[in-house]
């Protein structure tokens, strides 16, 4: 024992010599992170360097480091602001809190066969054969053994639970002795050298686990406090639960540093490296200290060593004022008969002093009042049958009621008596209550309070019980509205399973990246494309896990800047490129990243899509398609080849028929003229199909040119409807054309202008029976541009719907029966539009079956650089008109 004292008279001696000296000569400044050496130096640096390393990281521009420390050293170090947080046991912690002011930001989950819990308690117990032993009340005169006087989960728990059950542990066994170790202690009570012991709850089941011990061999000696709940605590426990060792911050820490440094603690993985060496599965948010404080206050350890114990100095202290008065009072009364005068003057004084003094306590009572009045939680006084004795306008505002109503009404009847699902809530399960009758202080964020409008809202309270002379006379209950927390737990539950059935469920390859461009998450399809599973990938640099070797070094280089670019507007932009399998296998993969902020760090996620059977039938589309651009030019320069060769022989047929007719009609031969005129027709109408796939061919093949050149507009439509009256009449038509201004000239290709009118003209003849086809021209102007625009308009034989989808193809006509009916090859149409479009125009049609058609067209009315010269006030004029 000695050793080991003066062994931490050294630690002390060293660690203050090292704290002054680094922080006063040298101002280090890293982050000191004091912890509670109850294991010795060397183990402490063994559980906790990581958790300092961790903290680095995760907090760019910090260094955490461990400093071992015992109970004797914790206060110095915290009061000269030689360490920014400290990690201690319970009891540890809250006498710092009262000494040093210290504030807990998180508290340690325990590693217990592998889960984590927050809370522990102590187990007293004894062996199974031990029928005697039922309660705590057969343990006195017994053989008790305990781990350490300091122990909070090896003695202390256990001696609060005794003590309230009347049980002195000093006097009333014959024998307390300690064990030094938690195994210790078992050990003497299996072994039967004690009757009974308590140590730390998980012992008994660690020990178990391990083989060491049997836990049939033993039974648990309960308490009112032994209920075995398995879903909150699976482990036997015989007293109160209290929270685990806390991550505090002291005063010499910023809230930044703090802030930063919770948020950590709480996102640390359970199953890393810290928790790990820690022993633990890593922090939760800190939790109430209450429930130690009390024990530690019952039991006047620690902080509250004396409390409850008057001095005469704290008489003085606190009564000196008016002990001084008394003392004035008394030696007033003493010369009061000899200076009758000079007493009532004093007398007068001591009433304006009291007067002072009682508008002092006015005042105190009223800032007190205001005090209450302006927290945010909602403060309740409830007397000893339940009754509220005050609210506070926060309680008020929760609850629905007013202040007045409040007052004298029951608590649990007006806002505890029900579950949220509105089943009855009895009032003797009812642990406010619970605080009225037994004293004991409650902390709850699992519950709901009712509003007036019978509306329940979750809530999280605390009960503690009010005290008059160790005489329960009340209770106060703090409580505040935690349904935005709930929401917001809610929608984080929610939103991390929607996230992990999309990611799991995916068809693509889901990869999160960190901000030093490793792997952190890797899904099912990810392992499905590249082979990889989690365990393997996790860790890895991104390009190196996935690009050929031979473009790692390009894309690593790359990789930071594409990662930081892929935010905001230039988010989830898809690239292709190689991506290499597990098993060295390349395959052509489209990649998709967006970044976002975590942490203060810039992380991303990247979508990977195997688009290897997508890149390959591309290949295989692209040399299709290339061989049949290949055989449509082939086809397109074999028709202009054909149609140039027929045109020299029928150009020669025509020539020498037109001849025979002429000397035919000469010699009186009518009927051989009328042959040869048949001959003629039959001619040019081959010509004008040679023509039309002598232009169809022009156009596929890119070669057909326009030659723009100023023309008289009006003599262009005189001379195509010359050329179309013979038709017109034929099928006893009426055609008209009028114009809507008048038009000097335009500048456009007059050839292609003229076949454009006669074909879209010569069809309307063709297409109606008796009646009229009229041509309007007119300027207008689209998208800026001034065009003109043509429409002819007839009383046809009209279209449906699906004639006129296939109207423009090449080689098709509505039907089999107006091919058959009115001849021709599809082609003209499909030529007019093509030009029209070559023009810079384009070509609308509407008809009706039976009605009649309109198609109307339009073309730039000029050159690029020249203007439409035309008179916008001109009325509209008719200037040619063919009479069938």
């Amino acid at each position: 024992m000695n050793n080991k004292r003066c062994s931490w008279y050294a630690i002390i001696l060293g660690w203050a010599f090292v704290l002054f000296f680094s922080s006063s000569v040298y101002g280090d400044p890293s982050i000191k992170i004091g912890v509670l050496a109850y294991r010795g130096i060397e183990k402490c640096y063994q559980m906790w360097n990581s958790t300092a390393e961790y903290l680095s990281r995760e907090i760019p521009g910090s260094v955490f480091e461990i400093v071992p420390l015992n109970f004797d050293v914790l206060p110095l170090v915290i009061k000269n602001n030689q360490i920014d947080f400290v990690i201690t046991n319970s009891s540890s912690y809250v006498d710092l809190e009262a000494q040093s002011h210290i504030t807990r930001i998180a508290t340690l989950k325990n590693r217990i066969l592998k889960k984590g819990y927050a809370f522990f308690g102590g187990v007293i117990f004894t062996r199974a054969d031990r029928t005697d032993l039922t309660d705590l009340g057969t343990l006195r005169g017994k053989k008790f053994m305990a781990v350490d006087p300091t122990s909070f989960g090896g003695y202390q728990m256990a001696w609060y639970e005794m003590k309230e059950y009347g049980i002195n542990p000093g006097n009333d066994f014959s024998s307390l002795e300690f064990g030094g170790t938690h195994d210790a202690v078992i050990l003497a009570v299996k072994e039967g050298r004690v009757d009974a012991g308590t140590v730390r709850t998980d012992t008994l089941e660690r020990m178990a686990a391990t083989g060491k011990i049997n836990l049939n061999e033993f039974r648990l000696i309960p308490t009112p406090h032994s209920e075995h709940e398995e879903d909150v605590f699976p482990f036997l426990h015989s007293t109160r639960l209290y929270p685990e060792w806390p991550f505090a911050r002291t005063r010499h820490a910023s809230e930044a540093i703090s802030t930063k440094v919770a948020i950590a603690l709480l996102k640390m993985p359970p199953d890393s490296i810290m928790a790990s060496d820690s022993e633990s599965m890593g922090w939760t948010i800190p939790m109430d200290y209450q429930p130690v404080q009390d024990c530690m206050r019952s039991l006047g350890i620690g902080c509250y060593k004396d409390f409850g114990k008057i001095t005469l100095l704290d008489i003085i202290k606190n009564y000196g004022y008016w002990i001084l008065c008394i003392a004035i009072l008394l030696l007033w009364a003493l010369k009061a008969n000899v200076r009758l005068s000079s007493s009532e003057q004093n007398l007068q004084n001591k009433i304006v002093e009291k007067e002072e003094t009682e508008s002092k306590f006015r005042h105190l009572s009223n800032q007190n009042i205001l005090i209450l009045n302006s927290i945010k939680e909602g403060l309740l006084g409830l007397d000893v049958s339940g009754k509220h004795t005050f609210v506070n306008p926060a309680a008020s505002v929760l609850l629905g009621y007013s202040v007045e109503e409040l007052l004298n009404m029951a608590s649990h009847d007006t806002w505890h008596h029900a579950t949220f699902d509105g089943k009855i809530f009895p009032v003797d399960k009812c642990p406010i209550m619970k605080t009225i009758v037994e004293g004991i202080a409650i902390h709850d964020s699992e519950t709901v309070f009712w509003r007036k409008n019978n509306s329940p809202f979750p809530v999280e309270f605390s009960s503690l019980p009010i005290l008059e002379d160790s005489r329960i006379i009340g209770a106060v209950i703090s409580f505040r509205d935690i349904s935005l927390r709930k929401m917001i737990e809610k929608a984080l539950r929610e939103s991390e399973e929607k996230f992990r059935a999309i990611s799991v469920w995916a068809y693509d390859a889901i990869i999160m990246i960190d901000d030093q461009d490793l792997i952190c998450y890797w899904n099912p399809a990810a392992k499905k494309i590249l082979g990889f599973t989690e365990d393997e990938i996790i860790g890895m640099a991104f390009p190196e896990a996935i690009m050929p070797h031979q473009s790692r070094l390009r894309f690593s280089g790359h990789f930071p800047k594409w990662r930081d670019a892929a935010f905001g507007n230039d988010a989830g932009k898809a690239i292709e490129l190689k991506a290499c399998k597990k098993d060295g296998t390349e395959i052509d993969a489209e990649i998709t990243l967006s970044s976002f902020e975590m942490s203060n760090t810039r992380h991303a996620i990247c979508i990977l899509r195997d688009i290897s059977e997508r890149k390959k039938f591309q290949r295989q589309l692209q040399r299709a398609t290339d061989k049949a651009v290949e055989a449509n030019q082939t086809k397109s320069r074999f028709l202009a080849t054909m149609s140039h060769e027929l045109r020299t022989p029928l150009n020669s047929i025509i020539g020498f028929s037109e001849m025979l007719q002429e000397e035919a009609i000469e010699m009186g031969q009518d009927n051989c003229g009328k042959d040869l005129g048949k001959i003629i027709s039959s001619a040019g109408h081959l010509m004008d199909i040679i023509n039309d796939i002598l232009d169809l061919s022009k156009i596929e093949s890119g070669k057909m040119k326009l030659n723009y050149e100023k023309i008289k507009i009006e003599e262009l439509i005189k001379s195509v409807f010359a050329f179309i009256a013979p038709l017109a009449k034929q099928n006893s038509n009426t055609a008209t054309f009028e114009f809507r201004q008048r038009f000097v000239d335009i500048e456009t290709d007059q050839l292609r202008l003229r076949q454009i009118l006669l074909n879209l003209i010569g069809n309307s003849c063709k297409f109606t029976q008796n009646g009229s086809i009229s041509l309007t021209m007119e300027c207008c102007i689209m998208q800026e541009k001034e065009m003109i625009s043509f429409s002819i308009r007839d009383t046809g034989i009209g279209m449906t719907g699906d004639q006129i989808g296939r109207l423009f193809l090449e080689f098709s006509q509505g039907d089999s029966s107006t091919t058959r009916k009115y001849g021709g090859t599809g082609l003209g149409l499909a030529i007019a539009k093509r030009i029209i479009c070559l023009m810079g125009g384009d070509i609308t049609v509407e008809s009706e079956l039976g009605k009649g058609s309109v198609f109307t067209f339009r073309i730039p009315a000029t050159a690029a650089h020249s203007s439409l010269i035309c008179d916008d006030q001109h009325d509209s004029k008719s200037i040619a008109r063919i009479d069938g």
